[in-house]
């Protein structure tokens, strides 16, 4: 009985604590990795965004020029703006520009960013800047986009509304054309 004790009450030899241990690990990491994920959210949709941008001067490549600003909502996150001429040479010395620019919005959750590309035209003497195109990377890829920037002077910063006509719409209003 004595001996018996003893044996109990004795720690056993061999790999039998490293293999209990071990179990212990692998079946704790199973129950977490079988337990159900939490629900994945779907990104926030912008449908039009209206905010202050700031111009930062001429692009490192010395050619476009650059505005940067921040949304609040409906989502945050940046916004800036690069824009080129995109006449002759010859006019671009006159009061209105035809302009080519791009659009990117990388918004706080990455999944609500886009790019876009666009073209229209900026009047120097009125500020009055007026840009459409097309959701070319990101939330709304293929979507419409209307961009209207109001510049002031000095500084050229200016108040933007960028709004954005989701692809459903167009499908939508495409099937009904006769």
């Amino acid at each position: 009985m004595t001996r018996l004790r003893s044996l109990l009450q004795r720690p056993p030899a061999g790999p039998a604590p490293a293999l209990a241990a071990l179990s212990a690990i692998v079946l704790g990491a199973t129950a977490v990795a079988l337990s159900p994920a939490p629900p994945r959210t779907q990104p926030a949709t912008v449908d039009s965004l209206t905010l202050e941008l700031r111009y930062i001067g001429t692009g490192a490549e010395g050619v476009d020029l650059v505005w940067r600003g921040w949304a609040s909502e409906p989502v945050g996150g940046q916004v800036t703006l690069r824009l080129a001429y995109a006449g002759p040479p010859a006019d671009r010395e006159m009061p209105i520009w035809p302009t080519n620019a791009l659009l990117f919005f990388s918004a706080d959750d990455s999944r609500s960013s886009f790019a876009a590309e666009l073209s229209g035209s900026l009047n120097w003497l009125t500020g009055e800047m007026h840009l459409s195109g097309i959701v070319t990377d990101g939330l709304g890829s293929g979507s419409a986009v209307d961009q209207t920037l109001q510049l002031r002077r000095p500084g050229y910063d200016g108040r933007t509304a960028i709004h954005l006509l989701r692809q459903v719409a167009i499908r939508s209003v495409a099937q009904a054309m006769p």
